[in-house]
């Protein structure tokens, strides 16, 4: 609906457009539009517009050109390439120098030179040479074939429990005959650690001898071997030296341990056993951040929190909280859901004074409330009076515009502070400002007015000299006013009469003043004199002139300076010119005046020679033609995802993946494999691109990541079955939260058929 005469008024009703177009109402008027994806005469006919027809990205492999024929994709290998275009060329060879420094002739293709490793063989890359196949530490044979174990593990987790430590490729039990008769052995690392038992004695190493006496504080000794080891041998007696009055610090209590006495803090005590203990904590401050303190302990409130999906469970004021984690919302104690990222629109898609909206993944832009016009180039505010719009603006057909759009022809809009602008007639011109500015007189400056009254004054074009210099007289015109003077032979008021000199050479003529004289003479006592004659002195190349009566010296032609003192050439170089000059035999010249140069291009003196320099911002053959430089356009951040390369084709974004690698680009691309060995040390070769190896685990199932190692999947405990397929519960449960209030505890993933007397009341 348009608003005609303050009533809504239908005026497409009347309107008739053209086929695939349609009526719209725009400023108050009726236009016809052609309708989205066409194009045309909008109140005749509007036509289909014809998608460009572009290759599909990544239709075709690495190396490869892509075309449209017959509105068919077909892929061809770029020149020098061999191979399916579908998947990918490689380039053609016949020896290993044609290829990279990775790669290697095999099959007359470049390949990856990693490809000839055999089984369980690594390749090593060295660089700024081929890369080589190496067995790995504990392995041995031909790397390009195949590679075997040397003995029978590597690591100690592959060695059984009755040989648990692996030592130079061998399962072995360090503990095997290395300690003494009657002593225990335990292996610590990989060594074996021998120690005689509790109411024995001796060298572990060699024999351990039983005590023979009775009471253990009556034992003879020479040595603490001689004595338990909750003894020590003091003055050749096994005593007891926390009986004997060891001192310990406040709630500490002395223990013996291996012959000696210790103090340690009492059971839940923390701190100096020979000085305080004190309970591990009096606050939260003095636990770690995932703890609480509870009657003076540091307790783990979370270990029976249960929190929602993607929560998780942390301490505050000494309470356990779910918390949503980053980057998340909702309810902790049920779900947290992924905070979706805002949609920013485009910087300055928009015009002035609108909103810019996102709606459906695409940018709207909508006139601010109270302005109209199209939002895409600009909105201006909507009004019936001056009183809404700004202070530089009227309302002008209910739009608020520039004040100035009201001057007429020849008028200039007068700006005022905190006024509203008024147009004006400039100097010179009369009538209506608001329509059009007439000129008063014949003239506003000098280049209005004709030769012959070349001077513009009060509008009117003149000539000064009219009627005003003295008979005889000379006059001629000097910013605009007249200048008289007597011509030469002739004396006198120029602006009276100018009377002819009657002498018959002018040194015999008598004088009272300069003005009996012609002006190249001087009056001096009584005699017309040339002054330069009688000896007047000028600087080094100046030279003396008589002028109006007096003797000035100027400088020779072609030279410069300080005509009393000397006279020097203009230039020696260009530095003596101003910049548009250059010096030219001492003189300083304007080279540009007759250079031709093209269109935005300057002509500039660049080491004393006139040259032709594009303007800035355009580049191209100054003689001729410059161009505009086109800004270089760049991809958007994170446009494409990762191993892509972003490119701009036709004005559009365009992304592709790196070499040796697929997938969609758009979201991310993964490195082309036919082996584990190409892939990364925490993936593996799935369906020929590498995927991160916990992939491969299944349902139910944990996946182990081990430092240098690729990760394993594994059933988590209380599970089991195939980790790469489905891990199922071994009984019914795995923590007391998975049992029923009846039948509360969970012990060997079962629930006990009876429940335990101290859980039943």
């Amino acid at each position: 609906m348009a608003c005609v005469n303050s009533r809504c008024v239908d005026l497409c009703r009347k309107k008739t457009c053209g086929i695939n177009s349609v009526c719209k109402i725009v400023n108050n008027q009726a236009v016809c539009l052609c309708i989205p994806g066409f194009t045309g005469n909008p109140s005749i006919r509007c036509s289909k517009i014809e998608p460009v027809k572009v290759c599909p990205i990544n239709r075709c492999g690495p190396n490869t050109r892509c075309f449209i024929i017959r509105n068919k994709t077909v892929c061809k290998c770029l020149p020098n390439f061999v191979g399916d275009p579908w998947k990918g060329c490689r380039k053609q060879c016949s020896t290993d120098s044609v290829c990279e420094i990775h790669e290697k002739c095999i099959q007359n293709i470049c390949q990856d030179a990693c490809k000839l490793c055999g089984m369980k063989a690594i390749c090593q890359k060295i660089p700024m040479q081929r890369p080589i196949c190496k067995c790995p530490p504990g392995y041995s044979g031909n790397p390009y074939k195949r590679c075997k174990l040397i003995g029978n593990c590597i690591t100690n987790a592959q060695c059984p429990p009755l040989k648990p430590v692996c030592k130079n490729y061998w399962c072995l039990n360090p503990c095997d005959r290395a300690c003494g008769i009657d002593a225990l052995c335990r292996i610590q690392g990989v060594e074996a650690v021998c120690t005689c038992p509790d109411g024995f004695t001796g060298d572990p190493s060699v024999k351990c001898k039983r005590m023979n006496c009775r009471h253990e504080h009556q034992c003879k000794c020479n040595n603490d071997h001689d004595c338990p080891k909750t003894l020590s041998c003091v003055r050749g007696i096994c005593v007891d030296l926390c009986l004997a009055g060891h001192k310990c610090g406040i709630n500490a209590v002395c223990q013996m341990r291996q012959h000696k006495a210790i103090c340690i803090c009492e059971a839940g005590l923390t701190g100096d056993p020979l000085i305080k203990c004190v309970p591990p904590c009096y606050s939260q401050q003095d636990c770690s951040a995932n703890m609480a303190c509870i009657e003076g302990r540091c307790v783990d409130l979370c270990r029976n929190k249960i929190c929602g999906r993607n929560a998780v469970c942390k301490i505050m004021n000494n309470k356990a909280v779910c918390l949503c984690l980053p980057g998340f919302t909702g309810n902790p104690l049920m779900r947290c859901s992924k905070i979706e990222p805002v949609k920013i629109c485009p910087i300055n898609r928009c015009g002035p004074n609108t909103r810019c909206f996102i709606i459906k993944n695409k940018t709207v832009c909508k006139c601010l409330p109270n302005f109209v016009g199209d939002p895409w180039k600009g909105c201006r505010k909507q009004c019936k009076t001056d009183s809404v719009c700004e202070i530089h603006e009227k309302c002008i057909q209910n739009i608020c515009q520039d004040a100035c759009k009201l001057c007429g022809i020849k008028a200039i809009c007068q700006k005022i502070p905190m006024q509203r602008p008024i147009c004006k007639c400039p100097p010179g011109y009369t009538g209506n400002p608001y329509k059009r500015c007439k000129l008063i007189g014949d003239c506003v400056t000098n280049a209005d007015c004709l030769p012959i009254t070349p001077v513009c004054k009060n509008y009117k074009c003149l000539n000064p000299c009219h009627h005003a210099c003295g008979i005889d007289a000379l006059c001629r015109i000097r910013d605009s006013e007249a200048v008289c003077s007597c011509p030469p032979e002739y004396t006198g008021d120029p602006l009276v009469k100018c009377k002819r000199i009657n002498c018959r050479h002018e040194h015999e003529c008598k004088c009272t003043s300069d003005h009996d004289c012609p002006e190249s003479l001087s009056c001096v006592r009584g005699i017309c004199v040339d002054i330069c004659l009688a000896g007047h002195r000028c600087g080094v190349n100046a030279v003396c002139q008589m002028r109006k009566h007096k003797a000035i010296c100027i400088c020779e032609a072609g030279l410069t300076g300080d005509p009393l003192i000397k006279c020097v050439p203009p230039c020696y170089s260009q530095k003596d010119c101003s910049p548009n000059m250059a010096c030219i035999d001492h003189r300083c010249v304007d080279l540009c005046r007759k250079k031709t140069c093209g269109s935005n291009s300057v002509c500039k003196i660049v080491n004393n020679e006139a040259m032709c320099l594009c303007i800035p911002g355009f580049t191209g053959n100054p003689l001729i033609h410059c161009s505009k430089i086109e800004p270089v356009k760049i991809c958007p951040i994170n446009r494409c995802g990762p191993n892509t390369r972003c490119l701009i084709i036709n004005n559009q974004t365009v992304c592709k993946c790196l070499p040796n690698f697929v997938g969609d680009p758009w979201r991310g691309c993964r490195k082309r494999c036919q082996s584990d060995s190409v892939c990364d040390i925490h993936e593996k070769c799935i369906q020929n691109i590498c995927q991160d190896a916990c992939k491969l685990c299944g349902i139910k199932a944990v996946c182990q990541k081990i430092p240098m190692q690729r990760p394993i999947c594994k059933c988590p405990p209380g599970y089991t079955g195939n980790p790469y397929k489905r891990c199922k519960l071994i009984g019914d449960c795995i923590t007391n939260a998975d049992c029923p209030p009846l039948k509360p505890i969970c012990k060997n993933y079962k629930v006990p058929k009876s429940v335990p007397w101290g859980l039943r009341y």
